[in-house]
């Protein structure tokens, strides 16, 4: 049992396996979403990111046999209940199958946000000493001369 979202799809597009924690994170089962094409128009609704993200799998599948695939791509991925999360897409080509698995970066990228509402607010409030102030601090840390921010 693995704790990370995976789906099987053959050569035609098919998803032939979804994982429980897939059904359990997405929300969407194998009727829902039977095809590649069925995920792409529920997960991006967009169309202009839909296209973004089709033309990133479409780059990731032309490399030679062998080395198709994405590599953590992150996504926003909309899931049944109307919610997005962010995701890394790792996919591979096994013969004539392909193996997806997503890894949900949803909180590290609400830390990331909350990180640099921060900084910004931060460099805003001290103005040009906060990073003289940063850089300093993080020498001292890091236990080198200096930094370069």
């Amino acid at each position: 049992v693995t704790p990370l979202p995976m789906a099987w799809a053959d050569s035609d597009g098919k998803i032939e396996y979804w994982n429980p924690k897939a059904v359990e994170f997405f929300g969407y089962t194998a009727e829902d979403v039977p095809t590649v094409r069925d995920w792409f128009r529920v997960a991006y609704p967009d169309p202009a990111y839909r296209q973004e993200i089709l033309d990133r799998w479409r780059k990731g599948m032309a490399q030679p046999a062998g080395t198709r695939g994405l590599l953590g791509d992150e996504q926003n991925v909309r899931i049944k209940d109307g919610s997005e999360r962010a995701v890394e897409v790792f996919a591979a080509e096994f013969g004539d199958r392909f193996l997806t698995v997503f890894n949900d970066i949803s909180e590290r990228r609400r830390f990331e946000d909350t990180l640099r509402a921060i900084v910004a607010g931060t460099a805003t409030a001290l103005g040009g000493e906060y990073f003289v102030f940063l850089a300093r601090h993080l020498a001292t840390a890091l236990r080198v001369r200096a930094v370069l921010i």
